[in-house]
């Protein structure tokens, strides 16, 4: 059984993975993908429950997101000699449109700000948490090329 402070690396590594660009979504960055359904139905915040698999607001495109990361949250935990059983909550919130005192260690200058929140509540009630600020531009399948590692839903 690994040690439950093990768990801050791995929410590090879950939030860096979905801040990535090589986080794609049928061949796009997902957080572009992401804010463009948000400033579409006029929300502020998305929430992935990566143990119950559920998103906030619910949407089924993006449903291939929460299945990659429970199973990355899984491989992650696993390496760590655990399993989801050692969790209560493992959530990953997005917030757009956010400025900060943070906004200037944002290496990306264009886009509009974001806030992505991870994590995890172990079976102790201890909190991990991991944060990134960013800045991104909403989807545009016109002015952006899509990856060559599509997934095909």
């Amino acid at each position: 059984m690994g040690h439950h402070k093990e768990l801050i690396d791995v929410i590090l590594g879950i939030v860096n993975s979905f801040n990535s660009r090589n986080n794609d979504l049928q061949g796009y960055w997902a957080l572009g993908v992401l804010y463009r359904f948000a400033k579409y139905n006029n929300v502020q915040s998305l929430k992935f429950d990566l143990l119950n698999q559920i998103i906030e607001p619910e949407e089924a495109n993006f449903y291939q997101i929460i299945s990659e990361y429970h199973s990355k949250l899984d491989r992650l935990l696993n390496k760590k000699k655990m399993n989801l059983n050692c969790l209560q909550s493992a959530i990953i919130t997005i917030d757009f449109g956010l400025y900060t005192k943070h906004h200037k260690k944002i290496k990306n200058p264009i886009g509009d700000p974001y806030v992505i929140t991870g994590r995890l509540i172990d079976d102790r009630g201890k909190i991990f948490e991991s944060i990134i600020y960013g800045k991104c531009r909403s989807h545009n399948p016109t002015q952006e090329q899509q990856s060559g590692r599509i997934d095909q839903l």
